[in-house]
């Protein structure tokens, strides 16, 4: 313990320790020889690391230069076609925003039949939406009536089905888009206590666990 306290002592302000055990100060030289090795070859790849670091970010301050200086030339090109040929589009530019202001509100002024669609679809789900009605026992599965009748008409477990999905809203906290197309794919599970019949009672035969469990039947050794 007292060596390994002096190691990081002198690795970490380079404190050299004092032991009255001979042994311990033999011991401690040995490891100042790796620890002043590795410090002074840690010290020179650092150094070139950082050497080599400020070589890439100045050639890379280089190149920004010289790519500015020949974007700079060709804007200053292209400013000067502009304005030679500024005069002459100027009476097309403005008949052809004419043309586009005039066949945008002819656009705006008929309705495409995607719009049309997209308008009736929406009426369709609002009304359906007025026509929802609560069922379950915790009241937030939402149908209408042709839905519950739906329903009524293909499972004979219907209420069943609405009572299991209104515990397990009610329980989770999960919603869903809709509850009708989620009943008609909903699974009933059981509960309650399993009568005695359905109970698997335990069993505390070895041969007859092993056989169940890796398919071997266990023959017990004999005195």
């Amino acid at each position: 313990g007292k060596l390994l306290k002096a190691v990081f002592e002198y690795d970490i302000n380079g404190t050299e320790p004092e032991f009255e055990d001979k042994a311990l100060t033999v011991v401690f030289l040995t490891l100042r020889h790796f620890l002043d090795s590795n410090r002074i070859r840690y010290e020179n790849i650092s150094r070139k690391r950082s050497e080599n670091a400020k070589k890439r970010w100045e050639s890379i301050r280089e190149a920004d230069a010289d790519d500015g200086m020949q974007m700079h030339t060709s804007v200053i090109n292209t400013n000067t076609n502009e304005s030679t040929n500024e005069n002459e589009n100027t009476n097309t530019n403005a008949n052809s925003i004419s043309i586009i202001i005039s066949n945008e509100n002819e656009k705006s002024n008929d309705p495409s039949p995607a719009a049309e669609t997209e308008a009736e679809d929406c009426a369709e789900a609002e009304k359906t939406q007025s026509q929802l009605k609560p069922y379950g026992k915790f009241g937030n599965v939402m149908l209408t009536d042709s839905q519950i009748s739906s329903l009524r008409e293909r499972y004979a477990d219907s209420n069943k089905r609405i009572d299991s999905l209104s515990a397990y809203i009610s329980a989770t906290g999960k919603q869903y888009a809709d509850h009708y197309a989620t009943l008609l794919s909903w699974q009933v599970y059981p509960y309650g206590k399993k009568t005695a019949s359905e109970r698997r009672e335990p069993t505390f035969d070895v041969s007859a666990f092993t056989s169940k469990a890796v398919g071997i039947k266990y023959t017990p050794p004999q005195e």
